[in-house]
This record gives C-alpha cells, structure tokens and sequence, in this order.
C-alpha cells in the first residue's frame, strides 16, 4: 500500500499545486506548528520524518539506527528548530498488552539529545513551563488514560497520572499545565453505552498526579482538541450536523461556537496547527472531483483569527500523479518570499 513515493507539493488558493520534490517513504499524515524555524511532518508507518525549512529545502531525519520501533504518532517543533517527537514501537505483544512509546528530542540539524521510553501510546505533546506534557493511554481495558510530564532539558520523568482514576477513562486527548496544575481532555464512550464519545476537562495535580475536580462534560463526538492562549478549541464531527469549531475556557465551559462552511462537497478534519494567536484546520475532501489530470479541490486550509472569530478557506488542486490521499498541508505564506 505505501510502496510509492510521496511529493512535497506547494501551492495557492485555487491554483494547481506544484510538485517540489520526491520524498522518501509514503503514509505522512501529520505536522508541527506553524511558529517555529522548522516545520515537521511525520509518517505513521515507517521510519518517516521530515524537516522542511523556510527556503523551501527539505531533508530526511532518523532518530535512531536500530531498534523495533516503527512510525511516528506525535510531533512539536521547538523554538530552537528543533524538535520532540513520539515514535510507535512495532511489537504489540508485549506481556502487559501495552504499546510504549519512544520519546525523542532532536536538535535543528536533527541530532538526538536525548530518548525516553514511555509507558503510553503518545496522542498529543505539548510544551509548558519547560516541561514537556504527553497525553494518551496504554491500550488497557480499564484505566487506560495517561499522561506523562518529562523535562524538557534531559527527558527525565517528572510527574505522571496517578492510577487512582475511574475505570472507564480511555485517554487524554490533549494536556498543559497551567499556575502548577494539570488541564487536561479525558475521554471516553458515554457509560450509559448509547456509543457516543465524549469530553470532559479534568485538572490534576503537577505534583501528584491526584485528580483536582470532578470532570466537566465539554461535548460529544469531538475527536480532535488543541489548547491555545487559555482556550480549549475542539473540532466536532457528526454525521447528522455540520462540522464545527468550539471553543472552551480553562474551566471546560463553552465560549463560542462556529459552523465550518466549506467549498469542498465531504470535508473530513485532519489536523490542527497553530500559529501565534491563530490557528490553521487543515481538511480533506473525500469526495473530490478526479479528472484525467488533476484532483480538484483535494483539500483545504481554514484560516482563523481567534481576535475576530474570522474564518479564510483556501482550497488546493492536485496533480492526479501525485495524489495519495490525506497529507501533511504547508500555508504558502510560511515559507520565505
């Protein structure tokens, strides 16, 4: 299935995007923020990632020579143009039925400081107070949610989920701290079983794990959460409504909410990448209109301003050659005139 290569596209709104380059490897799914030197982009199933700069040049990062582990699940860039990164470990049999995680920092020319073995399949990472923040769980039945907190400096543990937590929660979606405490997403089908997925905010203590609140319900059928200057965003899905944008304060509470109108005819979200104050939510079509030579309206970019509540959709053509589905999705205006 991964066996073609992939293509470094760049493009404009309405405009046919052009290919770059060939890159090794295929299946790049996810990327970094937007407000560092260096933008990254990670393959889920190989040994795939990508340091792409402002010059538009590009090079292939390995983090390690041997080992079993396989693609990556998770990446933040840092302010130096470095990065830290979850990698996935291949082996799903090990005797506890969990699937660690690998935790890297890399410098900007992509050399390792230093790894961490983790004991969860990494879902966010977030970086406060000089400590990284790791949401997630470790695929158990039961009190599978966890998150990790390693120090920036030399990834060393500082603090964890304490396992005194209900049996039901499934995992943190996203965490950070804030004044010392932990904020973070819990997530899990609702326990009168009607199936719905469900998101409540809990805080935790930094310094013990210990849960602080009883956990406030955000929404249903929301699957990706960001956190950005004090706000919660989460992107609601659902067959039967139009997708929307929700904003949550610090205590879990609803302070806006946005119906997302696009051009494209099935747009399913993909991700979130935040830069400065704003944020990009990056869609794809799943429907799109396949010529002979082109895919149109493959996918898009929604530009929002949190300050106005502003939204701007810019929508992408791709060559057919070069179309493999969902991929990573770079504003032009990131890179240097």
């Amino acid at each position: 299935m991964f066996d073609n290569y992939s293509y470094i596209l760049t493009g404009k709104d309405n405009q046919v995007a052009k290919k770059v380059a060939n890159i090794p490897d295929a299946d790049y799914f996810a990327a970094s923020n937007l407000d560092n030197p260096n933008f990254y982009v990670i393959a889920a199933r190989s040994d795939g990632l990508l340091k792409i700069s402002k010059d538009g040049t590009w090079s292939k990062i390995f983090t390690e020579e041997k080992g079993n582990f396989g693609g990556y699940n998770a990446i933040l860039s840092l302010g130096d143009g470095g990065a830290v990164v979850a990698r996935n470990k291949l082996n799903y049999t090990l005797p506890d039925g969990s699937y660690p995680d690998k935790v890297f920092r890399i410098d900007a020319s992509g050399n390792v400081i230093w790894s961490t073995i983790v004991p969860l399949r990494v879902d966010s990472i977030t970086l406060a107070d000089n400590l990284i923040v790791l949401g997630g769980d470790n695929s158990l039945s039961a009190k599978s949610a966890l998150y990790q907190i390693l120090d920036l400096e030399n990834g060393s543990i500082v603090s964890q989920t304490s396992p005194d937590i209900p049996d039901y929660w499934y995992n943190f979606k996203n965490c950070t701290i804030i004044n010392r405490v932990v904020h973070c997403i819990v997530q899990h089908t609702n326990i009168n079983n009607t199936g719905e997925w469900e998101s409540y905010l809990v805080k935790l203590s930094l310094e013990t794990g210990k849960q602080l609140n009883t956990p406030v319900f955000m929404d249903k059928n929301i699957h990706s959460f960001t956190y950005l200057d004090n706000c919660f965003y989460g992107i609601r899905e659902d067959k039967t409504e139009k997708t929307r944008l929700i904003v949550f304060d610090l205590d879990g509470n609803r302070k806006a909410d946005y119906v997302l109108e696009s051009k494209m005819q099935v747009a399913s979200f993909v991700q979130f990448m935040k830069r400065g104050s704003n944020l990009y939510l990056h869609f794809w079509n799943l429907r799109p209109k396949k010529e002979k030579w082109m895919v149109r309206e493959a996918d898009s970019l929604f530009y929002f301003d949190t300050k106005t509540g502003k939204f701007t959709e810019e929508s992408f053509d791709i060559p057919r050659f070069a179309y493999l589905g969902a991929g990573a999705n770079i504003p032009a205006s990131w890179f240097k005139n």
